[in-house]
């Protein structure tokens, strides 16, 4: 695991805190790198093209956790173009499908048959039937056991409604990342705390944004009193924000939906 130190100065101090921990680890007993592709709490977009090449360099596979990246990464996200091995996404958060609704990306085939369904399916003993690779990988993870596979259908609907109703995902794209931009300078005038970002603007997520919160007197600046911030938000104020402690600082990491947005940070809470 790499402890990503803040505040990052640039992308390409990011990608060297990788190799710093290459030139010191073990790589030999490294089987596979996962790397988020963006940060919800601390906001951080991964520059996960230049590490695939990197650690790709060392012989290390490569899995991209995109929980936060289709709908937000970019207006449309390429498969065809990204160089790792292997992709998770979802597709209710800023895609806006039902939750369970979700996709394995494999670039390479001839290892899919490695990968295995957490549970027994129906077409498990698919490897008895002379099949290519692909329609064995897909029978593979067909019909897992008794659940409900209702959600993967309302993904054409979802993405209907963006393209029909919302003006299509290029201006929810600019919209969002706008209106982020447009909230962060406001809460840091207001606050008082410009210039004290920990993330450049070119690894920041978009729809993301990390604010340093000004000191409060009723909390301190540790991980506890940042949990009892962030319940009291909800409790007294039906108010949802990330709080997180960075650097003995509290910072907030505002989410910015379409008509939705919830915002907060303190120095060294996020």
């Amino acid at each position: 695991m790499i402890d990503i130190q803040l505040p990052i100065k640039s992308k390409q101090k990011l990608i060297q805190q990788f190799q710093d921990e290459l030139n010191n680890g073990n790589v030999d007993n490294i089987c596979l790198a996962v790397i988020d592709h963006n940060t919800s709490q601390t906001t951080i977009i991964f520059p996960i093209d230049e590490l695939t090449e990197l650690l790709h360099a060392y012989g290390i596979p490569v899995l991209i956790d995109g929980a936060h990246g289709p709908g937000q990464v970019n207006p449309y996200l390429s498969l065809a173009k990204l160089k790792c091995d292997f992709y998770i996404g979802t597709y209710h958060k800023w895609m806006y499908a039902v939750r369970g609704c979700s996709f394995l990306f494999i670039r390479d085939l001839s290892i899919a048959n490695q990968i295995q369904p957490a549970n027994t399916t129906w077409g498990y003993r698919s490897r008895a039937f002379q099949l290519d690779n692909m329609t064995h990988f897909h029978l593979k993870f067909f019909h897992q056991g008794t659940r409900d596979e209702s959600a993967l259908f309302t993904l054409p609907k979802a993405i209907d409604f963006i393209n029909s109703m919302v003006g299509g995902f290029e201006r929810t794209y600019e919209y969002n990342s706008i209106l982020s931009s447009q909230a962060k300078i406001m809460l840091e005038q207001r606050w008082n705390t410009q210039g004290k970002d920990l993330v450049p603007n070119d690894t920041q997520a978009p729809y993301f944004k990390m604010i340093q919160l000004p000191d409060l007197r009723e909390y301190k600046q540790t991980d506890t009193e940042a949990i009892r911030l962030l319940t009291d938000l909800i409790i007294y104020h039906n108010l949802i924000s990330m709080i997180v402690c960075v650097n003995q600082r509290c910072q907030q990491a505002t989410f910015f939906w379409p008509g939705l947005a919830c915002c907060l940070t303190w120095p060294g809470l996020t």
